[in-house]
């Protein structure tokens, strides 16, 4: 008997594991998730921001295929005075620099199309060209696998809201409860005011690729702004630059030149201090959110 009861004993023991054994387990496991948990959230923020990039890279080649059929002209992105949003007021009767919605709206005859709006065709989503109404608008933007999928930063997703019509112009200020400002808090990516907008008092390049100086240093749209939308003096997600004449650069802008831009507009979380930069030339780069690695990004040339 006593026998049997030592073999029963010997199988118990061999079948399991004792609560200090598997408290141990639990607790050598855990300490492995801590050490690995930072290394696999930074290689995902690596790869979003790699992702973002690529996007970034793919926006800049539509730019280029819309310059060619606009004789050398880019969208325009920022915002403008009522009397320019016509073809009339930004000196373009043919029609054949920008892109104008194919109807009248808030009283205005087939208005000015915005940056994003207007790369819609070439990014394989013609619903905006041939919108015949808001509600048009309103299905072409509110579709997430449409045209608005490419201009939003894979770390930077918010819900946009119900989106209207002038989100895709420029009609009137916005107000803080419009639907507007919920597209703008919807855009990742912004875009340089200094050349792509249009203001006769300004040393702007209106859009045309020609008037752009040093093109490989100068940026078109980045990913690292637009982080405060209270603070957008001038109403839009861009780098809404005021100052006349270069040289202005990103760091004029980070160093709290209100004329440049605002410093609280950088978003030094979304790819852990770096920002993913496009510029005028196609290229796309990876800078730290710094003086030292924004002080050659112009937004005007000299």
């Amino acid at each position: 008997m006593s026998r049997q009861l030592l073999n029963v004993r010997q199988r118990d023991s061999r079948g399991g594991f004792t609560l200090v054994e598997l408290l141990a387990v639990i607790a050598i496991i855990a300490i492995l998730i801590a050490l690995l948990l930072p290394a696999i959230i930074g290689a995902q923020r690596a790869a979003q921001r790699t992702q973002c990039a690529a996007q970034i890279q793919q926006i800049l080649a539509m730019v280029h295929v819309h310059a060619v059929s606009h004789r050398g002209y880019v969208p325009l992105a920022g915002l403008l005075a009522v009397p320019q949003i016509t073809p009339a007021g930004l000196n373009d009767d043919a029609r054949i620099n920008y892109d104008y919605l194919n109807f009248s709206i808030a009283g205005l005859d087939n208005a000015l199309m915005c940056f994003t709006a207007s790369l819609a065709g070439e990014l394989g989503d013609p619903r905006i060209e041939q919108a015949a109404s808001v509600d048009d608008l309103n299905v072409a933007q509110l579709d997430p696998h449409g045209f608005v999928r490419i201009f939003r930063c894979p770390c930077h997703l918010p819900d946009p809201g119900p989106l209207y019509g002038p989100a895709l112009y420029f009609a009137s200020p916005a107000t803080a409860s419009s639907p507007w400002i919920a597209w703008l808090e919807s855009q990742s990516y912004v875009y340089n005011e200094a050349a792509l907008g249009w203001d006769d008092s300004m040393n702007r390049a209106r859009g045309q690729l020609a008037r752009i100086r040093s093109q490989s240093q100068t940026m078109l749209m980045a990913d690292g702004l637009g982080g405060n939308i209270t603070r957008m003096y001038y109403g839009f997600s861009t780098v809404y630059n005021k100052v006349p004449y270069g040289p202005v650069t990103l760091a004029d802008a980070l160093a709290g030149d209100r004329l440049a831009g605002d410093p609280q507009n950088f978003d030094t979380v979304r790819h852990q201090g770096k920002m993913n930069v496009g510029f005028f030339d196609g290229h796309v780069e990876a800078r730290y959110v710094s003086a030292r690695d924004l002080s050659n990004i112009y937004l005007i040339a000299p």
